[in-house]
């Protein structure tokens, strides 16, 4: 087995923060074998030219995973904001209902603007039954807390109803 090193090379392009971090692991036949200490991707370099073959790798598998994660959790931070601007107008919506004394729309009335006026509304979220528009909840339930419908000082952001 050769000598372990860790390679560092002193030209390494910008994006060298994505490549493997090569440890020289053994030989085989007479052949350096290199494993990344990140991703433990396994090389046999069988070129003279060592450096350029470890360079042209694709990046690290552990790296490219974190960029998939960080990715996704940009995504995470739009879907937080988005469902924070929705509680907010829940929370706003509550507060109205709450100091106009409770009123609340009929079974018959929400069934109406339910099956009229959502279901068939571009923006309606049917597997979440919330309004795309504003993000609240909306069904034919009879608890006004969990039905925007249900309250009577509340009206599609959209104007529908």
């Amino acid at each position: 087995m050769g000598k372990v090193m860790l390679l560092e090379w002193s030209n390494v392009p910008m994006d060298s923060r994505l490549a493997c971090k090569w440890l020289e692991s053994a030989r085989y036949d007479g052949f350096p074998r290199f494993t990344c200490i990140r991703c433990k991707q396994v090389v046999e370099v069988r070129s003279p030219d060592t450096e350029a073959v470890l360079r042209s790798m694709p990046p690290c598998g552990t790296i490219k995973e974190y960029a998939d994660l960080a990715l996704a959790q940009s995504r995470n931070k739009s879907a937080s904001r988005k469902m924070l601007r929705a509680m907010f107008r829940y929370a706003r919506a509550v507060s109205a209902w709450v100091a106009a004394g409770f009123p609340t729309r009929t079974s018959d009335e929400v069934y109406r603007i339910y099956t009229e006026k959502c279901v068939p509304c571009s923006r309606f979220n049917r597997r979440l039954s919330t309004c795309g528009k504003c993000g609240c909840r909306v069904n034919k339930s009879k608890a006004a807390l969990l039905n925007k419908i249900r309250m009577g000082t509340e009206h599609c952001p959209a104007g529908r109803w």
